[in-house]
């Protein structure tokens, strides 16, 4: 007789009368097998058995879990067995997870949501092996441990269950407290305060701001920091402690010892802008870090710090009512206002891009106000300078300035042939190391008859 390799049967030879005994192996398998046994004498004789087994129930079986896994670590891979044809996902909302992929009897299957049915069945046979990865859609962004359960089991089953500890981070950061707008004239100003925790029996928290590049907006800023504590015994109170400066590349400790951080501020401090006009920004970089080995951790923020451009040199009026005879000749146009950024410039230059063939020439005189003696002050109009590229007064031999009020062009043209001729120009004011920080304004002059 054939004997399938599931049923044991002892013994399979003897004389005289015999029981046999039938020691099957455990059916893992749902469905049900059986086979017919057949026993024969010497003489001929034969008498025949069936055998039947009942199937296992389903189940499923989860063997291997991890214990824990880091902050910021998102997939959960678990393995074991089942003989379900289908595996049922029960996940946790919060945090919420979604099943990634799994491998079952060797087949592949990618995003199968929370129910998979597998096809053929191959658990009706006998147990199979699983494996799948689970993706936790958020990390754990605060320092106390979370509990993240779940379990696979039958369709209608018990579900086997697995609970993994999603350990917290060290240090948590955050930045809600407003970015930093600045005038040009600089000063401090404080941010308002943003989350900062730390994982509780650490007692010095680091801070560091990143390195800026040399001559940079950034490089310029002076950053300090305050926190917030409560003391461990009388946790519903707190206070900010004393403003402490941030460096580049070497950590500021803030002792812990007896409390618990909640929050921070930062206070930073920005020059007047003299260099460039036009806005500038910078992104400070802080990092926060504790502990130490492996119990070690850091969380870095970025803020913006934003600053209004540079003043201009000078701010000069347009002049637009200039009319000129059609002569040829050299005429004066009206005066226009001017006033500098810096009154102790010591050199003024003009730039102007005036280029028609009928104005050769174009010079600037600059009005300015002398104190007189008996008190008062009295209008003064300098000499006449070129206000082509590269010409400059020298302010310093003017003695005696109360300030400059306005300026005036004094223009060359050829005669004028037609009825009338217009054209427009840009003059150009500025310090004569300073040329990106130009006063510009709009001269119109009209010749006619």
């Amino acid at each position: 007789m054939a004997i399938p390799e599931w049923l044991k049967i002892t013994p399979t030879t003897g004389i005289g009368d015999r029981t046999l005994i039938l020691t099957p192996e455990e059916n893992r398998g749902t469905a049900s097998r059986e086979c017919t046994l057949e026993a024969e004498t010497d003489y001929g004789a034969r008498a025949t058995c069936r055998v039947i087994q009942e199937g296992a129930a389903e189940f499923v079986r989860i063997a291997s879990c991890p214990e824990s896994i880091g902050p910021s670590q998102t997939q959960i891979a678990v393995a074991g067995e089942s003989n379900a044809g289908t595996l049922r996902f029960t996940l946790p909302s919060s945090p919420a997870m979604i099943v990634q992929d799994v491998t079952a009897d060797g087949q592949y299957y990618r995003a199968p949501g929370d129910t998979l049915e597998i096809p053929d069945d191959p658990g009706a046979a006998g147990a199979f092996a699983f494996s799948a990865t689970l993706v936790v859609t958020s990390t754990n962004s605060g320092v106390e441990d979370r509990n993240i359960s779940f379990s696979i089991g039958p369709d209608g089953g018990a579900p086997s269950t697995c609970t993994v500890i999603q350990k917290g981070k060290v240090v948590n950061a955050e930045f809600t407290g407003g970015n930093l707008e600045f005038a040009t004239a600089g000063g401090s100003k404080t941010t308002g305060e943003s989350v900062l925790q730390v994982r509780d029996g650490i007692d010095t928290l680091r801070v560091s701001r990143g390195i800026a590049s040399l001559g940079s907006f950034e490089a310029a800023l002076s950053l300090e920091i305050s926190v917030r504590l409560s003391p461990d015994s009388e946790p519903a109170s707190s206070s900010w402690t004393d403003w402490t400066a941030l460096h580049s590349g070497r950590p500021t400790e803030i002792d812990l010892s007896g409390h618990t951080v909640s929050a921070y501020r930062i206070r930073v401090t920005a020059p007047e802008n003299t260099e460039e006009i036009e806005e500038r920004k910078c992104y400070p970089l802080l990092t926060f870090s504790a502990g130490s080995g492996d119990d070690s951790g850091s969380d870095s923020v970025r803020m913006t710090v934003t600053q209004a451009g540079a003043k201009p040199d000078a701010v000069a009026g347009d002049i637009t009512a200039a009319s000129i005879s059609a002569t040829a000749g050299t005429y004066e146009t009206p005066a226009a206002s001017l006033s500098l950024s810096d009154e102790a410039m010591d050199m003024l230059c003009f730039d102007t891009d005036c280029s028609v063939s009928w104005i050769t020439k174009v010079e600037v005189s600059l009005r300015y106000l002398r104190p007189s003696v008996g008190g008062g002050s009295t209008i003064v109009w300098t000499d006449w300078y070129s206000a082509y590229p590269g010409s400059c007064v020298d302010l310093t031999k003017v003695l005696a300035v109360d300030r400059y009020t306005g300026y005036k062009l004094r223009v060359t043209v050829t005669a004028l042939s037609g009825t009338s001729r217009t054209t427009s120009f840009e003059i150009k004011f500025f310090a004569n190391d300073r040329p990106d920080l130009g006063g510009t304004a709009t001269v119109s002059i009209t010749q006619k008859r």
